[in-house]
């Protein structure tokens, strides 16, 4: 009763002191390892602890302590191993049944590997939202888990990055983001240190695998350089920044990816007038910009970033300023303004307030009259100011419509004796007239000479054009009206053309190739057109016929001896059976009997020609070439463990592991078995892990992983 209590005693509470660390079921260690082992802590009790060396079947060590904790005992060689306690009453003297922990001892040093980095060179960290700064850095540890590890950019003091206090996996992912304002690349040197399992182990520092250097673009010297702080309500304002070389061309209304900048102003107010500067550095360019702000009076705020050429965003800039009240008025001008190309445009604002006081005017061309009058396309801003001093921002976009397009296409011929209509691509307009006098989009003609149309639009703008047509005709096309393919065949349809400079347009797909190839039902048109402006449109309609379904089943396992009948359906009237893709042209009915693994395909064809196949695999059901155990004990019995014989079996390669993963074993010979020795001892009956691969006559394999016990 004693016995069973005291081991009781101690299943409730052994552990291993790692570096200071319990850890409770850790087992698997590195090659000189200092450990120090413990239980739960009972008065009455002392304790005789000893290393057990299981491979030589010896005591290794004993310790000196007999209290619940051992001093350190350093593993120095690789092994298997057990740590035994013995409890003893203290006053009976009476000794405790025995407790072993087993200790796996590894000979390699965990390793570390800092894998590639998907960016060689990436954008400086920011103040902005920029995911193009991270550096996704991934480490893949080899060693005791769990572990952890500390990163230093450049020598500087290092850090443990979020999550990798414990890490329990043996790969893990962070993220690092470095600045950079040195006006040029940066090509710092992120480094990992400090990585080590949590029991101490430490890894070996590798300057290979545990460092990489990253190209970093450098963040750009963005700055407002000019603007009021103080603004009255309703007024427009101007801002100045510097910004790196930005080409001129690259308008407001250029595309997001275009422009190297983006500017953020307050809700209820606009960005007006972008413009850009090359400075005399050949290096900045200054950019200016217009706010129109709205009435709500406070503390705002103007924010730009800029974009650097090679994508990346630098800091977020602000202008700080305060909004306060002033004399209110109104300018209206039309946003939009129309007219046709070769015409001018006068612009009038329409100013409107409860107060009476005079204006200022001055328009985005330098004209400070109250209207102007223009001839170009454009955005044209006007600022009015009042006599106290607020001002407003009014701006128009003049458009210039172009005239109508009016298209009668190209001098072309007209069949002797047939009428064309003349009209029908043109586009919908306000007003049309013929050279006749009608006034409808088409007309009909059937002779030939100059005709010409006039469109007046819905913005009164006036465009026309005039055709040449010629009597006779050059261009013939013909094509099958109906054609019938197989389901899964494809088909290659091409007109038989006749005429000069050629075009072909396919209706659908668009397509311009003088054929197409189709696979599926439906009307395939070609619109056929020669030089002389000529056009005739053909159709075919292809139908699709049902190929014979075959279908031989999921892939089979043939038991040895086995036959099995594959069946190719009865909806054919001819079957082609191949085996292992060569052709087997005796075969011809509709079932085949199979006792042998191969691939087997079969191809039907129906009463309307068409085909349907399939292929299906026959593989060899595995069997058991070991026996379950074996025990040499040289009784003539089961003495070696040796693979089974059968005629099939062309050669083996057999290996035996112990549990702890060591090799004891291997043989390439089927009449060559394990008689239960390594390095010429018998091994202790145990259960032992087998690797078996198998190649039979037709080169097919087998393999097999299992465990075989070793009896005395």
């Amino acid at each position: 009763m004693l016995r069973t209590l005291l081991h009781k005693t101690l299943l409730t509470a052994i552990a291993i002191l790692l570096g200071g660390w319990a850890v409770v079921a850790q087992h698997n260690v590195v090659k000189e390892s200092a450990l120090s082992f413990k239980v739960e802590e009972d008065t009455s009790m002392d304790y005789r602890w000893e290393v057990y060396n299981v491979d030589k079947g010896e005591i290794e060590y004993n310790f000196r302590s007999d209290t619940n904790i051992t001093e350190k005992y350093t593993f120095s060689i690789a092994g298997n191993y057990e740590v035994r306690v013995y409890p003893i009453d203290k006053s009976t003297r009476c000794l405790g049944e025995l407790v072993a922990f087993p200790i796996f001892v590894i000979g390699d040093a965990p390793t570390l590997v800092f894998d590639d980095l998907s960016d060689a060179q990436v954008c400086a960290e920011s103040n902005a939202d920029n995911s193009d700064a991270d550096i996704n850095c991934t480490l893949n540890y080899n060693g005791p888990l769990p572990w952890t590890f500390k990163y230093s950019i450049d020598g500087k003091p290092a850090v443990i990055p979020e999550g990798a206090d414990e890490i329990t996996t043996l790969s893990f992912d962070f993220v690092v983001t470095i600045p950079n304002t040195t006006g040029g690349m940066l090509y710092p040197k992120i480094e990992i240190v400090e990585a080590m399992s949590l029991s101490g182990i430490k890894v070996t520092e590798d300057e290979e695998n545990h460092s990489k250097t990253i190209g970093i673009y450098p963040l750009p010297d963005t700055e407002f350089t000019d603007y009021e702080s103080i603004v009255i309500a309703g007024t427009v304002q101007t801002y100045t920044v510097m910004i790196q070389r930005h080409d001129p061309d690259i308008t407001p209304s250029s595309s997001e990816s275009a422009k190297r900048y983006e500017i953020f102003s307050p809700d209820g107010t606009s960005v007006l007038n972008e413009n850009t500067t090359l400075l005399s550095d050949n290096i900045h360019s200054e950019l200016t910009f217009d706010v129109q702000w709205g009435t709500e009076l406070g503390a705002k705020q103007v924010k730009l970033i800029e974009k650097t050429g090679f994508n990346c965003y630098g800091d977020t800039i602000y202008a700080n300023v305060n909004i306060v009240e002033s004399i209110p008025f109104e300018v209206a001008l039309n946003e939009t303004t129309n007219a046709c190309i070769n015409e001018s445009v006068e612009l009038t604002p329409v100013v409107t307030s409860d107060y009476d006081q005079t204006y200022t005017y001055l328009w985005s061309t330098d004209e400070t009259d109250k209207s102007i009058s223009v001839s170009e396309a454009g955005s044209y801003a006007l600022t009015v100011t009042g006599s106290g001093g607020k001002s407003i921002y009014a701006s128009t976009t003049v458009v210039f419509n172009p005239l109508p397009i009016v298209d009668l296409g190209l001098d072309r011929n007209i069949p002797e004796g047939e009428n064309i209509t003349l009209g029908d691509e043109l586009t919908v307009g306000s007003s049309y007239l013929w050279n006749d006098g009608s006034d409808t989009q088409t007309i009909d003609v059937s002779t030939g000479g100059e005709y010409w149309v006039q469109i007046t639009d819905a913005n009164g703008c006036i465009n026309r054009d005039t055709i040449n047509l010629i009597e006779g005709n050059t261009l013939t096309v013909s094509l099958e009206t109906n054609m019938d393919i197989c389901e899964g065949e494809t088909r290659y349809i091409s007109p038989a053309v006749t005429g000069d400079g050629i075009t072909y347009n396919w209706i659908p797909g668009g397509e311009t190739e003088s054929g197409i190839y189709v696979t599926k039902k439906g009307t395939y048109c070609v619109e056929v057109s020669d030089n002389h402006g000529n056009k005739e449109t053909v159709c075919v309609d292809v139908s699709i016929m049902p190929a014979p379904i075959v279908d031989l089943g999921d892939d089979i396992k043939l038991d040895v001896g086995e036959t099995v009948e594959l069946d190719g359906g009865s909806s054919g009237v001819s079957y082609i059976w191949s085996i292992n893709e060569i052709v087997s042209p005796e075969e011809i009915s509709s079932t085949l009997a199979v006792n042998s693994t191969g691939k087997y395909s079969v191809e039907v064809r129906g009463t309307n020609e068409c085909v349907g196949r399939d292929t299906v695999n026959v593989y060899s059901k595995g069997r058991r070439y070991l026996p379950s155990g074996f025990s040499p004990n040289d009784d003539n019995k089961n003495d070696v463990l040796t693979v089974k014989q059968y005629d099939n079996v062309q050669a083996i390669t057999l290996i035996i592991f112990n549990r702890g993963g060591q090799r004891m074993f291997q043989s390439n010979r089927i009449d060559i078995g394990w008689d239960g020795t390594y390095k010429g001892e018998l091994q202790r009956m145990d259960t032992y892990i087998y690797y078996l691969k198998v190649t039979l006559d037709d080169n097919s394999t087998e393999i097999q992983r299992g465990e075989v016990t070793l009896l005395r």
